[in-house]
């Protein structure tokens, strides 16, 4: 090529690279484009023109120009990776699998493709191929330090904590300054029970980056498990402020608030705040679905359930079940307590579906589901109680008092459980221990008012006598 002519094509070559650089990346493609009409052969303009597709989310496009700088290169070990990742975001695992396998194959010197592939391997659930792959690209390279970690990470997954913490450690020597990896220490010695390491190095991943949010928040989930709800409150209040453009932390504040702290007005405050932030986030829905239930407001619960349903949280169906029943749809709330026992296959999901079953009547149905649910889980209150309320309706008060009676040993203010066990003690003539339990009921349910007008119509007809 004549002098002048290989002045003019770097200059395209500076120009389309500038143009890229500032992130114009229609003018990038625009100018790579022309030079390829020209020179089909240009290499470095398919590349540069792939990159740019990447960046626009036209991922296809990018797709075709690295197969064609596959082509045209000698070796093509880097548009090899390159078009792995593309198929990798595209969901086209194996093609991408098979990417970085031939890359690696092309250079088993660079520890690069094992990264790649390791990490792609690890995401599919093939965890002991991961492991594979990183613990080869950590010999090849043993001061990488991410490839370390995520190697630790990955044995964490699979159990093996003892080499989680030797790997993950390992990150830390190679890089003291390893911010990420103080934070996932600090939750591998949290397991074991090694509190005071777990708490240093947070301290030590918070005193490194004070306005990083994370580290206050793994913080606050450790004193959540404690107990120690004000403590969780202070760390999750810090994240907010050190970033308050992220939805987890108001989601995760939200949490605190209902399960915790019974503050659902709070609650629904930092829950709105996170569907601000994040409108795309089922748990989030159906937390907001929860609340509103919980408040009286079916109709909204039940619109804010079907989102998260929508969005991928199906667990979701569980509440929106609930929701239906209270509504008096039982035929829309059995159709969702059936899918939820499909999803969950938990006994909160067939103690669920033993409720719905209750209140439409089907009280030999309901009785199996809950005594299913009590064979799964032998502390499930909500179990004990449907299945209780179920032989108080069979008028067979002995058994259901039994059950009722495990139902408050597991949970001693649980409403119904205390609503139905009065009703028992009443059909059998226990009048005193009846008004006391439906009183102490409507105490802590309100929503149960109606019981105590029941109790008195009963009583009128029937006083108790001292």
């Amino acid at each position: 090529m004549p002098d002048s002519q290989q002045v003019e094509a770097d200059a395209k070559k500076w120009a389309a690279n500038e143009a890229f650089d500032k992130s114009d990346f229609d003018t990038a493609i625009g100018m790579a484009t022309a030079v390829i009409e020209s020179d089909p052969k240009a290499l470095w303009a398919y590349e540069l023109r792939g990159k740019a597709h990447e960046k626009i989310g036209k991922l296809e496009l990018a797709d075709n120009d690295y197969t064609k700088a596959i082509e045209l290169s000698n070796e093509g070990f880097l548009y090899l990776m390159l078009r792995g990742y593309v198929r990798r975001d595209m969901g086209s695992y194996d093609l991408a699998l098979a990417d970085f396998s031939k890359a690696a194959e092309r250079r088993p010197d660079i520890s690069w493709p094992l990264n790649a592939r390791g990490m792609l391997r690890g995401r599919l659930g093939d965890t002991i191929a991961a492991i594979a792959d990183l613990t080869q690209a950590v010999r090849l390279n043993p001061k990488d330090s991410w490839a370390t970690l995520e190697l630790g990470l990955l044995h964490a997954s699979d159990g093996d904590e003892e080499s989680a913490l030797q790997y993950v450690s390992q990150s830390i020597e190679i890089d003291p300054d390893y911010y990420r990896a103080y934070i996932q220490r600090s939750q591998i010695h949290w397991e074991k029970g090694r509190v005071d390491q777990a708490e240093a190095d947070l301290a030590r991943a918070i005193e490194m980056k004070p306005e990083n949010g994370w580290a206050y928040l793994v913080r606050a989930r450790m004193a959540r498990q404690e107990g120690r709800f004000d403590a969780a409150l202070a760390d999750i209040t810090k994240a907010i402020e050190v970033d308050p453009s992220y939805a987890g932390p108001f989601a995760e504040r939200a949490y605190l608030y209902h399960e915790e702290l019974h503050r659902d007005d709070l609650a629904l405050q930092d829950i709105n705040k996170a569907l601000e932030l994040n409108p795309k986030s089922g748990w989030a829905f159906a937390l907001r679905g929860v609340l509103h239930k919980q408040m009286g407001n079916l109709g909204l619960a039940v619109k804010d359930l079907t989102r998260a349903i929508e969005l991928g949280d199906h667990a979701a169906c569980l509440t929106r079940s609930q929701a239906y029943s209270q509504m008096g749809n039982y035929g829309d709330a059995l159709a969702d307590a059936n899918h939820a026992v499909e999803v969950l296959s938990n006994s909160e999901a067939y103690a669920n579906r033993a409720e719905v079953l209750r209140a439409s009547g089907k009280l030999g149905a309901a009785i199996e589901d809950a005594t299913l649910a009590i064979e799964l889980d032998s502390t499930n209150a909500v179990a004990y109680a449907v299945r209780g309320a179920c032989k108080v309706q069979l008028r067979n008060f002995d058994d259901a008092l039994a059950d009722l009676g495990h139902s408050l040993e597991i949970d001693p203010k649980y409403p119904f459980a205390l609503a139905m066990r009065g009703w028992s003690y009443l059909a059998q003539g226990k009048k005193v221990n009846a008004i006391d339990d439906i009183l102490s009921a409507v105490a802590m349910d309100p929503s149960l008012v109606s019981l105590k007008e029941q109790l008195k119509d009963a009583l009128a007809e029937d006083p108790v006598h001292p």
